[in-house]
């Protein structure tokens, strides 16, 4: 049992990296013979971040008395000979939801993974278990992953030096996608061993009422699961066996925006500790007026569109695929109707209540769960974590980020503090994210001290930090509200507010009207534009099956290049993460275009 001790409150802020990995081919060894290396192999190609994390260490002070010498051992602090240590990274997908963005920008880098477990190596030697592990996404290909990374071939590296290093996919089932995109069980492809905790009273959802725990949810999932083990007194995860038998976590996230947490770093990165994702409530059903977070306001056809797929992944646990399909079906139809007049969906924006409460409950678990799965008062383990944001995702993460090349590391104990850092450097408020303010009793300390080696940062408080961000991380469109909008700056000078837009005083004069997407959405404003007398021209839209369908109310649909130059475009598409690269297309198309975005200036002026 480890000793009740204050975690260290230093975070340390590393920048100046190349903005790119060393290759796999070398097995991402160090450029450089340091003193302390015990592995012998040299790369013949630099590796600056080999460099940056032994920067990162040092800047700690760790074991500073031994620094420049063979026996320095910097994690010798956290780990002894004979321990189990877990390294943690960030492995969600195989492949980024946008392809072309890359998965650097996606997962934690081997290279990253690499250089601390040969740190790891110093200090617990051939006598300790080295285990690197994650629980991704259902869909994740977890070998494709592995052998990709260059994982395969670093763990026999190390193996064939004597040292014993695993590779875990958590999951206790995988799924695959199929049949109008729904999610097929695999459960005779169980890899993972789970060990039931329960946090009773001690969960962030133990103020909850019966009614509301009942409501919680995660996509994808049959929501019975759910609801049998989270009830009052009652909440329960599945969680790694590997986890629960580590001395030592080596925390190793991909920091990158999160359409419903805000941010992930170091806590979000405890949600793959989890063998069963159906235990793991990501958001709760409603609308906030009815206690829910799911949506913003009461709308008839999304509450239609929950219940569908309530019955869908019914159906498809149960294996009534034909059922399922139906179910998904009618989904799709009733979403396309609600996501008319609502922007948010699945808990996906700044109002989400519930996955904060996840993130809590599963660092708690992390810290005082002891190898059986009960809660013990004093910490069961330590964790050391080492954020990689050499190349960091923004825009519509965590799935479908864009690569960000900003070249940091963070690293430090208090993973809450290192959090609040991470969101400082993004340029984000880190009050206006629940998991960094409501989360707050996972670690016990509110202000970190900062060891950078860029002059500006050391010694840094957040605010300072947050001012020398230029705010370079675009968040997600459902975080816009409350931790910037990056669209409307970046659009400004062309930008009309819908409000203005709508106002019978409010005139462009000799200007054309085009409404850019003709699903649902655009003929929901199209309605709401007939009702103002605001004419219309015509719809534009990059799907060049519509320009000769007849469905649009008698309406034309044209491409973009067809429509009138210096016009007025009203934004109406469904899907959020496309307004922004509607918005630029169209001011590359035409620097003298206006556009308007009813979404946005919604999120902006909302008086909730």
């Amino acid at each position: 049992m480890l000793e009740q001790v204050l975690l260290d409150n230093k975070v340390s802020i590393i920048r100046g990296i190349s903005f790119d990995y060393p290759n796999k081919t070398e097995l991402f060894r160090p450029s450089i013979p340091y003193p302390e290396y015990c592995l012998n192999d040299i790369s013949e190609k630099t590796n600056k971040v080999y460099d940056a994390i032994r920067t990162a260490l040092t800047s700690l002070g760790l074991d500073a008395e031994h620094f420049g010498k063979k026996q320095w051992n910097p994690l010798s602090k956290y780990i002894r000979p004979g321990d189990t240590v877990v390294l943690k990274p960030n492995m969600v997908l195989d492949a980024n939801r946008i392809i072309d963005n890359g998965t650097k920008c996606l997962i934690t880098h081997p290279s990253v993974v690499a250089a601390i477990l040969d740190y790891c190596i110093v200090a617990g030697g051939k006598d300790s278990r080295y285990v690197i592990g994650d629980a991704p996404l259902h869909d994740c290909k977890f070998e494709t992953l592995i052998e990709e990374q260059g994982y395969l071939s670093l763990i026999d590296f190390y193996r064939d030096k004597g040292y014993t290093v695993s590779l875990a996919d958590f999951r206790r089932s995988k799924i695959d996608k199929a049949n109008d995109d729904l999610r097929i069980p695999q459960a005779s492809k169980i890899t993972g061993e789970g060990i039931l905790v329960d946090v009773g009273e001690k969960s962030s959802f133990s103020n909850c009422s019966y009614e509301r725990l009942q409501r919680l949810r995660v996509t994808d999932y049959d929501p019975r699961t759910m609801g049998k083990h989270h009830q009052p007194g009652k909440h329960e995860y599945m969680v790694a066996k590997e986890i629960l038998e580590a001395d030592v976590i080596i925390n190793l996230p991909k920091p990158k925006t999160h359409r419903k947490a805000g941010i992930t770093g170091a806590l979000k990165n405890m949600v793959g500790v989890c063998t069963n994702k159906e235990y793991l409530p990501h958001h709760t059903l409603g609308c906030r007026e009815d206690g829910g977070d799911d949506f913003l306001r009461r709308n008839f056809y999304l509450e239609r569109a929950e219940s569908y797929l309530d019955l869908r992944n019914i159906y498809n646990e149960e294996g009534k695929i034909d059922q399922a399909i139906r179910m998904n079906q009618d989904f799709i139809k009733a979403f396309r109707k609600g996501s008319a007049t609502e922007c948010y969906f699945e808990g996906s924006w700044y109002g989400n209540d519930t996955i904060w409460r996840t993130v809590a409950d599963l660092n708690y678990i992390v810290k005082y769960a002891d190898r059986n799965g009960k809660l013990q008062s004093a910490p069961q383990r330590k964790m050391f974590t080492i954020a990689d944001m050499i190349i960091a995702g923004h825009k519509e993460g965590p799935l479908a980020p864009e690569p960000l090349p900003f070249g940091v590391l963070v690293a430090g104990e208090d993973s809450l503090l290192i959090d609040r850092t991470i969101a400082s450097l993004m340029g984000f408020d880190y009050q206006a994210i629940p998991q960094l303010v409501d989360g707050i009793g996972v670690g016990r300390q509110t202000t970190p001290r900062i060891i950078s080696n860029d002059k500006m940062l050391q010694g840094a408080d957040l605010s300072k930090i947050l001012q020398l961000s230029n705010r370079a991380f675009i968040p997600t469109l459902g975080w816009q509200k409350v931790l910037g909008h990056s669209i409307i700056e970046e659009i400004k000078e062309n930008f009309i507010p819908w409000s203005m837009f709508l106002d019978d005083s409010f005139l462009v004069v000799d200007k054309k009207l085009y409404i850019f997407g003709a699903g649902a959405r655009g003929k929901q404003i199209l309605s709401i534009l007939r009702k103002h007398h605001i004419h219309v021209e015509s719809f534009v839209d990059n799907d060049v099956n519509r320009y000769k369908n007849d469905f649009l109310e008698k309406f034309s649909c044209i491409p973009l290049e067809k429509a009138g130059v210096g016009s007025v475009f009203v934004i109406a598409v469904t899907l959020q993460s496309d307004v922004l690269q509607i918005a630029r297309q169209i001011k590359i198309w035409d620097d003298g275009a206006y556009i308007v975005i009813p979404e946005i200036e919604s999120m902006a002026n909302l008086q909730d």
